[in-house]
């Protein structure tokens, strides 16, 4: 996020003699809320992908190890459960 530059809109009005500082300072913690918001959400999806490819790539590093069942080396019960 880009750094603010100068004074805010909020500070120039309080200076204009338009506003309150109360104002001012709860407009500005309005805004910062919702950028932590936004920082907080984008550190989800952040994680939510991390999670899905180490799980995509366990679930292919099993795969890859594992065998595949077949009729010769499983009971008769199991073969006719599996197919």
């Amino acid at each position: 996020m880009p750094r603010r530059k100068g004074r805010s809109t909020g500070d120039l009005r309080y200076k204009g003699g338009l506003v309150t500082y109360l104002e001012v300072v709860s407009s500005e913690n309005a805004a910062l809320a919702a950028r932590l918001t936004a920082v907080d959400i984008s550190i989800r999806r952040q994680r939510h992908v991390l999670l899905v490819r180490a799980l995509a790539g366990l679930a292919a590093a099993l795969s890859a190890r594992a065998p595949t069942p077949s009729a010769s080396t499983m009971p008769v019960r199991q073969v006719m459960e599996w197919q």
